[in-house]
């Protein structure tokens, strides 16, 4: 699983990339539900299929 730290905060996400590069990236949020992850958003989703951008699904930190 991809991290990025910032500030001190290792941060995870799951991560599509399209066939073409360079392409957009694009940041799917959940929201503020406790429980969701990137991984989630991702299934919840139709972003992988709508779009040819690069897409970053990130996970929450203490629920948000």
């Amino acid at each position: 699983m991809p991290e990025l730290t910032i500030g001190g905060l290792t941060r995870t996400f799951t991560m599509r990339f399209p066939e073409e590069r360079p392409a957009p990236l694009l940041l799917v949020l959940h929201g503020n539900h406790p429980e969701a992850t990137g991984q989630q958003m991702r299934e919840w989703t139709a972003f992988d299929k709508q779009t040819d951008f690069a897409i970053a699904y990130p996970d929450g930190v203490g629920g948000c």
